[in-house]
C-alpha cells in the first residue's frame, strides 16, 4: 500500500490497524456515519470510566493505557475526529460544550478530551468576542483586554506570514512549537498558549526562537505571553516555569525570555457570543 495513503488514514482514524490498512478506505462510510450520529452525551458518559463508552463510539474514542498498566484515560481518536466533533457540537449547542468543559474539570479519565475541547473553543472565542478579563501572573488585579479581530490566517511556518493588526494567526498543526496562536495589537504581539492546567511549563528555546524571528521583522515589537484558561483556573494561575525539555527546568533564562511578562486570560463558562465567525484567509 502507498505510504502517503496509509498515513492519511492514520491521521483520520488514529492507530487502528483494520482501518488504516483497509484498501480504498473501505471504512469511510461507516466512519462518517458514526461522526454524524455522535452526541456530546456519549462522550459525557465516559466520565464514569472507559467501560461506559458505547461500542459504536470506539471508532471516535480510544483508550490510552498508563505506563503502570493499571490506569487508563479516554482520548479522541485523531485530530481529524477532534476537529469534526467539536465543530459539530459547538454549532449545535455552544452552551452544552461549555458545560461539558466545566463538568469534566475534576475528571482525570477524560482530561485529554477536555483539553482538546477547551483549546478549540478558546480559539473561537478569541477570534470572536472582543473583550476579555486578564491579569499579570504576578498580580490579582484584573484588567480588560480588547481584541479587534477581523480575519484568521492559518500557517505552517512563520516565514509565510506578514504581520498586521486585526488578524488572528493560528498554526495549522496543534504541535506547533512555543505558541498556540498570536495577534498583533499596536507594537505588542500577544502570544497565546491554551491550557486547562495550573502547570503549563514553556519550552525556552522554542519561545526564544519565535521571538527572535519576530524581532527580525521589527525590532520595536514587544511581547506578552498570555496563558488562556477556563474561569475556574483564572484566579489560581501563577507564573510558569521555562524548561529545556519535559521535566527539566532551565537554570538560566536568556535576556529575551526574561523581558517577556506573563499574563493569564479568562474564558468564561457562558457563551455570550453573538458575532459570526470571522473569515479565514
Amino acid at each position: 500500500m502507498d505510504e502517503t495513503f496509509v498515513k492519511g488514514l492514520f491521521d483520520k482514524y488514529g492507530g487502528i490497524p483494520r482501518y488504516i490498512f483497509s484498501p480504498k478506505d473501505a471504512w469511510a462510510q461507516v466512519f462518517e456515519g458514526t461522526l454524524n450520529s455522535a452526541k456530546l452525551d456519549d462522550i459525557r458518559q465516559s466520565l464514569g470510566g472507559p467501560e461506559l463508552v458505547r461500542a459504536s463510539n470506539h471508532k471516535l474514542l480510544q483508550y490510552s493505557v498508563g505506563e503502570d498498566y493499571s490506569t487508563c484515560t479516554v482520548k479522541l481518536a485523531s485530530e481529524y475526529v477532534e476537529k469534526r466533533l467539536i465543530e459539530k457540537f459547538y454549532q449545535q449547542n455552544r452552551q452544552q460544550v461549555f458545560d461539558f468543559i466545566k463538568e469534566s474539570k475534576d475528571q482525570p479519565m477524560i482530561a485529554a478530551i477536555r483539553g482538546c475541547f477547551f483549546e478549540s473553543v478558546a480559539h473561537t472565542i478569541l477570534r470572536s468576542f472582543g473583550k476579555f478579563s486578564y491579569r499579570s501572573v504576578d498580580s490579582p488585579v484584573v484588567l480588560e483586554m480588547k481584541l479587534k479581530v477581523e480575519r484568521k490566517i492559518s500557517f505552517d511556518k512563520l516565514e509565510e506570514i506578514q504581520l498586521s493588526e486585526g488578524t488572528y494567526y493560528q498554526p495549522k498543526f496543534k504541535n506547533y512549537p512555543a505558541i498556540d496562536s498570536f495577534c498583533v495589537v499596536g507594537n505588542d504581539i500577544f502570544l497565546f498558549q491554551m491550557t486547562v492546567s495550573l502547570a503549563h511549563p514553556v519550552l525556552h528555546s522554542d519561545l526564544e526562537n519565535t521571538i527572535k524571528f519576530f524581532l527580525k521583522l521589527d525590532e520595536k515589537l514587544s511581547f506578552k505571553l498570555v496563558f488562556v484558561v477556563p474561569e475556574d483556573k483564572f484566579s489560581q494561575f501563577t507564573k510558569q516555569h521555562y524548561i529545556v525539555k519535559k521535566g527539566e527546568q532551565i537554570s538560566q533564562k536568556s535576556s529575551i525570555i526574561q523581558s517577556i511578562p506573563q499574563f493569564v486570560l479568562k474564558i468564561p463558562y457562558i457563551t455570550g457570543i453573538d458575532r459570526e465567525e470571522i473569515p479565514e484567509e
